[in-house]
C-alpha cells in the first residue's frame, strides 16, 4: 500500500500515515523484546572447558525429521538453482531480449555488486560495533536502550520510505550527496544495521568475560582489551554479520534503484530489468552469478570465522 501510494500521484501523506502504523507495530515488538530479555545475562559460570552436548536421540522421528530437512533444503536451494540452470540452457529463446548478458555487462554488474556489498558491510559493521559493545558491556547506560532500539526502526518500514527520506534530506540540505555512492552506502547501513547488530551482540555476550577481567587486571586499557581480547573472541559473530550484510546488500533493489548514481548496474538491477520484461533467459546469467556470490561469501566466512575456527581458538 505504501508503494502504491507513492506510485499513484506521489501521495506522501497517505504513505506517511501507513508508515507510522508500521512504526507503531515495530515499537510494540521492540517493547516486548525488551521485556522478555529484561536483565538476562550470558556467560560461563563453572570451571573447565566447553564441551559439546551429547546429541539428542530422535528414535522413530529420525526419518521424518531428516526428510523434512531435506525437503526444506530442496525448496530453499534446489528450486532457485534449478530454475536458474533451466533458463541458462534456453539461450536464444524468445525470452532473450536484444540486450543479452554480454561478458562485459556481466563483469561490470558483478564488480559493482561486490564493491557495494563490501563497502556496505564495512560501514555497517563500523556503526554496529559501538552499539553492540555499549549494549553488552554497559546495558544500564541511559542511552543504551534508546540507541539500540532506534537501530531497529528502519526494519519497521519498507526500503522505499528510507530511500525517499534520504532523497528529501539530501536535496534540501546537502545536494552534492544526492545520487552518490556515499548516500547509497548510508542507506544500506541504515537498512541493514540490525542484521549486523544481532550477530555482533550475540558474539559479545558469549565471549568469556573472565578473559577481559584478566586483561584489565594486568593494566590493559579498554581499547586494548577490545582489540586484543574481545574482538578475537567475537570473530565468529563479526564474520557472520559481515556475510549477512553482504548478502542482503547484494540482493537489495528498492533503495539501489532510487539512490544509486546514474549508470550504476548491479546484478539485482539487471535481474529486475530483464524479468520485468519476461526475459528470464537474459536474467539467468546475472542470477547465477548472484547465487554464486552469496554461496561463496557464506562458505568462506563460515570456514574462516565459523564453528571450526571458534573451537580451534578455544582449544588454543
Amino acid at each position: 500500500e505504501i508503494y502504491a501510494a507513492y506510485r499513484s500521484g506521489f501521495d506522501g501523506g497517505e504513505a506517511a500515515a501507513l508508515a507510522l502504523v508500521l512504526l507503531a507495530f515495530c515499537f510494540a515488538c521492540l517493547a516486548a523484546e525488551g521485556a522478555l530479555r529484561s536483565r538476562a545475562g550470558y556467560g560461563q559460570v563453572g570451571r573447565g572447558v566447553r564441551r559439546r552436548l551429547p546429541p539428542y536421540r530422535l528414535g522413530a522421528w529420525m526419518l521424518p525429521a531428516g526428510l523434512g530437512l531435506a525437503l526444506l533444503a530442496a525448496g530453499a536451494l534446489g528450486v532457485p538453482i534449478g530454475t536458474v540452470l533451466f533458463w541458462l540452457t534456453r539461450h536464444g529463446s524468445a525470452a532473450v531480449t536484444p540486450d543479452e548478458a554480454s561478458p562485459r555487462a556481466l563483469l561490470m554488474a558483478t564488480v559493482s555488486t561486490v564493491g557495494l556489498g563490501l563497502g556496505a558491510a564495512c560501514l555497517t559493521l563500523a556503526l554496529a560495533l559501538p552499539l553492540a559493545v555499549l549494549s553488552t558491556r554497559w546495558p544500564r547506560f541511559p542511552l543504551t536502550g534508546v540507541l539500540e532500539r532506534g537501530a531497529w526502526l528502519a526494519q519497521g518500514v519498507p526500503g522505499i520510505v528510507i530511500a525517499l527520506a534520504l532523497i528529501t534530506a539530501t536535496v534540501r540540505t546537502v545536494p552534492p550527496l544526492y545520487e552518490s555512492t556515499a548516500l547509497l552506502l548510508i542507506a544500506y547501513a541504515i537498512l541493514f544495521l540490525p542484521y549486523a547488530l544481532v550477530g555482533l551482540r550475540t558474539a559479545l555476550l558469549q565471549a568469556d568475560r573472565r578473559l577481559e577481567e584478566a586483561a584489565r587486571s594486568l593494566g590493559a586499557g579498554w581499547p586494548r582489551v577490545l582489540g586484543r581480547v574481545v574482538l578475537p573472541l567475537a570473530a565468529p559473530g563479526v564474520g557472520a554479520a559481515a556475510a549477512l550484510v553482504f548478502i542482503v546488500v547484494s540482493t537489495e533493489l528498492t533503495a539501489t534503484l532510487l539512490l544509486a548514481p546514474i549508470g550504476t548496474e548491479t546484478l539485482a538491477i539487471r535481474i529486475w530489468g530483464d524479468t520485468s520484461t519476461l526475459a528470464f533467459a537474459a536474467a539467468a546469467p546475472y542470477a547465477a552469478v548472484l547465487v554464486a556470490l552469496s554461496m561463496t561469501a557464506s562458505w568462506l566466512l563460515a570456514r574462516r570465522f565459523g564453528i571450526g575456527a571458534f573451537s580451534a581458538g578455544l582449544g588454543g
